[in-house]
């Protein structure tokens, strides 16, 4: 692997990805519900569930329409699938969030990739941040169906966590693609942090995780940790 030891540390994971002892089974790492797919987007769940697996989750539940279901079941052999309701068109019938939140084996969640650009992905992502306390993962159309109407996630117990790229900040921010690339950092700062959620965004081959912390005087800072180095900013 080509580059600087720090940049093949971040990308094999070794900053982050605790050591594993050696008496340890997959049930001692976790297990991830990820709510993904919809038809003509199975691959997005299947990348979501293959990433998650090979980041060191102990197990991978896959909730998605039938046709995802039939589709991942052909390429991957770990997951748990969970078929959930069809509205009609492909895609994740909203009253699945109930079915959802009664998975009790679950330990985190993560929602949005390939779900569709729709209020219905919008009012089942505000549903599962309302009504459960595990740490949340919202990408992709888990982002982009809010609009600038992203909510207001300081009350949840568990951990928010956002990652979009720049064309899903310019959505969730209603500033243009150009300014976005121009200050990547500022933006996603000022939307994010009176959520005090954690914003983890990627362009190009650069990574950039925020992560809220609380600083003297009750003030709140983010550590930026990325390729290029670290940088802590205060935000009053």
């Amino acid at each position: 692997m080509r580059g600087k030891p720090e940049d093949q540390a971040l990308i094999t994971g070794k900053w982050f990805l605790p050591l594993r002892g050696d008496n340890t089974s997959k049930a001692d790492f976790g297990c991830l519900l990820a709510v993904c797919g919809s038809a003509g987007m199975s691959g997005a769940a299947c990348m979501a569930v293959s990433s998650a697996l090979r980041c060191g989750a102990g197990l991978v539940a896959l909730a998605s329409v039938e046709r995802v279901i039939e589709r991942a079941a052909q390429s991957l052999w770990e997951p748990i699938f969970l078929p959930l309701a069809d509205d009609g068109k492909g895609f994740i019938a909203e009253e699945a969030a109930g079915l959802l939140r009664g998975y009790r084996r679950a330990t985190a969640l993560l929602l949005g990739c390939g779900m569709g650009k729709r209020p219905e992905t919008a009012a089942l992502a505000l549903e599962m941040l309302r009504k459960t306390e595990l740490p949340l993962v919202i990408d992709a159309d888990g982002l982009t169906s809010f609009g600038r109407d992203f909510p207001d996630v300081s009350h949840r117990k568990g951990e928010t966590v956002v990652t979009p790229h720049r064309g899903e900040m310019a959505c969730l921010t209603g500033e243009a693609y150009e300014k976005i690339s121009e200050s990547p950092m500022c933006s996603r700062i000022m939307l994010f942090h009176p959520f005090r959620a954690l914003g983890f965004w990627r362009w190009f081959r650069r990574y950039s995780v925020y992560i809220p912390q609380t600083g003297q005087g009750g003030h709140w800072e983010y550590h930026i940790s990325f390729s290029q180095g670290n940088h802590t900013a205060p935000i009053h």
